[in-house]
């Protein structure tokens, strides 16, 4: 989804990274609003553990297959003005690579605080900036609403449901993560949504013609409090956090 064909040209705000080329005519290249499309929230395995395991996962996945109030779009979860939000694309490896999501929920739990501690005025900023736009009601109502809600809010995006892996308990950590703190969503349509921001869905996928631009493994994408895309880098382990911490550290610090 776009508005307008708007489009930024790199500078301070919008900056690439060199471990993530990304072709400027793409639909999330640098300075250009995110994509929209479909994702599930990830709703962990039933409580009864009577049922055997290939059985209370398949009763997960027809749920969620026949519940269609159950999926939401990528800018529902982005309605919070003055923001920055933080897509963490996982691919399929939550499900294949044992402890990830531990590793990751320390990640995103370790910058999430320092870095609403190194800047704990920012939110005040943004959203003085974002409600000079809104009307009277709307904006009473936002306030509200971002009152609980942090000044960097993380949401991972997985290509892979996690019944298709006997690793099913891997993602019990991250299952009940409030929204913004990192909660899971699945990517149902192939790994569609991956695609269109430059990440492969799944790893095990051979290369074509037209996945050779798309990197393997994940990436963390930045998005301005206006959905433009600031910042991509390949990879959701502490190096690319690191990355991110950088950019933002240079963001902030610019004179």
């Amino acid at each position: 989804m776009k508005v307008l064909g708007l489009r930024y040209h790199e500078n301070s705000i919008n900056k690439s990274h060199k471990s993530h080329p990304y072709p400027p005519t793409g639909p999330a290249s640098i300075g250009q609003r995110a994509p929209d499309d479909i994702i599930v929230p990830f709703a962990p395995a039933p409580a009864d553990t009577s049922l055997p395991r290939s059985e209370s996962l398949a009763e997960l996945e027809d749920e969620g297959t026949n519940q269609q109030s159950k999926d939401v779009r990528l800018y529902d979860i982005l309605a919070f003005p003055g923001v920055f939000q933080i897509l963490v694309f996982a691919a399929d490896r939550l499900v294949a690579e044992k402890d990830l999501d531990a590793r990751l929920g320390k990640d995103i739990e370790h910058y999430q605080r320092v870095w609403s501690s190194r800047w704990p005025g920012l939110r005040g900023v943004l959203d003085s900036n974002s409600s000079s736009s809104s009307s009277s009601s709307s904006e009473a109502m936002m306030s509200k609403k971002n009152k609980s809600t942090p000044q960097f809010m993380v949401h991972v995006i997985s290509s892979a449901t996690f019944s298709e892996s006997d690793n099913h308990g891997t993602a019990t950590a991250m299952a009940d993560r409030t929204e913004g703190y990192g909660k899971i969503y699945i990517d149902p349509e192939g790994g569609r949504l991956h695609e269109w921001f430059g990440f492969t869905g799944l790893s095990s996928t051979p290369p074509t013609k037209k996945s050779a631009s798309l990197v393997q493994g994940g990436g963390i994408v930045v998005l301005r409090p206006d959905t433009h895309i600031a910042f991509r880098v390949s990879g959701v382990g502490s190096p690319a956090w690191a990355d991110v911490d950088e950019y933002f550290t240079s963001l902030m610090t610019a004179s």
